[in-house]
């Protein structure tokens, strides 16, 4: 697990053409949504009213979204305040959503709530499950060399923490590769590259974790192996 401690925050959804083609199947995909700087809190409403209007539209499709809140993380490479996970059951269904006319109304909303995006596309889905007294945290990591490798030393370090992480209360909810993944909105999109692992964390003492001495230890050793981190604390985004 290697969490360089970082602070960020989090997205939603995809392009109005959609993303190239991709595999058979259900698709999975983690969106990061940055509202206008000056204006974050009236883009935070439009943000909201974009995402009310569009569940309804999206349940026709088979497919599901929520919204998360990032209290703390990021980078100047990808940051936001409302991260999204979405899912489709199927790539057919998944472009006919964005072919909807409903969806291209309400479209432009997002236009205006967000001055960036980024979607990263995964090969497994993430249900987060905040309970009270416990943190959520997202992290991705690029791989520096050979991936299979660099992933399995991070898995070893893993193993290795194992019981650093039950005195501390640290769970792995879930565990993804990236497949693809692009930045920008409607036009204006240009492909990014994909983090290699995904990890979705549930953490009942986050100071006490990472303070800890073998923690700390784990993490300037992972520095070896992932050439880039990012982090994104999550709370539960309230949308009526």
């Amino acid at each position: 697990m290697k969490i360089l401690f970082k602070l960020c925050l989090f997205v939603l959804l995809t392009t109005l053409a959609g993303p190239p083609a991709l595999a058979s199947g259900e698709i999975h995909y983690v969106g990061f949504n940055r509202f206008v700087a000056d204006k974050a809190t009236d883009s935070g409403v439009v943000f909201d009213d974009y995402i009310r209007k569009l569940r309804p539209i999206m349940s026709r499709y088979g497919m599901t979204v929520d919204s998360y809140d990032v209290q703390h993380g990021g980078s100047d490479e990808l940051s936001a305040d409302v991260v999204t996970f979405g899912t489709a059951s199927d790539s057919e269904s998944f472009q006919a959503f964005f072919q909807d006319p409903d969806f291209q109304q309400v479209f432009p909303l997002l236009l205006t709530a967000l001055s960036d995006h980024q979607v990263v596309f995964t090969s497994g889905p993430f249900a987060v499950s905040a309970k009270k007294g416990r943190h959520t945290l997202l992290t991705l990591e690029w791989i520096d060399g050979d991936p299979a490798a660099g992933l399995a030393r991070l898995q070893a370090m893993d193993d290795e923490l194992g019981p650093v992480f039950g005195t501390y209360g640290v769970e792995l909810k879930a565990q993804s590769a990236g497949r693809m993944s692009n930045r920008g909105l409607a036009t204006e999109v240009t492909p990014t590259e994909p983090p290699h692992l995904l990890e979705l964390w549930s953490i009942r003492d986050a100071h006490g974790f990472f303070d800890d001495a073998k923690v700390q230890s784990s993490n300037e050793a992972a520095e070896q192996v992932v050439s880039r981190s990012e982090s994104f604390w999550l709370r539960s985004r309230e949308i009526r």
